[in-house]
């Protein structure tokens, strides 16, 4: 059986407050597509409630979504907030 080590790319939507920030295909990472996908973006946002909505997949279809974060985060002044997928 061939079980080749390369990755899917993944499929990344960011919506904020109803707004879509990000919709793009990012490939894994490494000398054999086999690494992790990261994706940096950075936005200067109010303090307070923010509605974000994170799609993803990984399966190489955009279509079929595997992962999705929809809720309400709150964002206090001064501080970094990151969105991360394990």
């Amino acid at each position: 059986m061939d079980c080749p080590p390369q990755r899917q790319p993944v499929y990344i939507s960011l919506s904020l407050d109803g707004v879509k920030k990000v919709e793009r295909v990012a490939p894994p990472s490494g000398f054999r597509d086999d690494g992790p996908v990261t994706v940096y973006n950075k936005y200067i946002l109010a303090s307070g409630p923010h509605h974000v909505v994170v799609k993803m997949s990984d399966t190489g279809n955009p279509n079929a979504i595997d992962y999705v974060f929809d809720g309400t985060i709150q964002l206090a002044s001064g501080k970094v907030t990151v969105i991360d997928f394990d």
